[in-house]
């Protein structure tokens, strides 16, 4: 197995970092679509609740 230089290392953490960003990007657009389309989560449905919990990490 090759060993790992700084410069791999660099390039990993670049990659990773963009992924974390594109995965919390699309999340973040996820719940802003729920809270526009109820309301300001005032008529939100049990199943859109659950959903933006979860988009947005609350453990309830």
């Amino acid at each position: 197995m090759t060993e790992l230089t700084q410069a791999h290392f660099e390039v990993i953490d670049k990659n990773k970092a963009e992924g974390f960003h594109k995965e919390n990007t699309k999340k973040l657009l996820d719940a802003r679509e729920i809270y526009n389309r109820t309301k300001g989560l005032q008529d939100i449905s049990e199943h859109e609740l659950k959903k933006f919990n979860e988009l947005m990490k609350y453990k309830l």
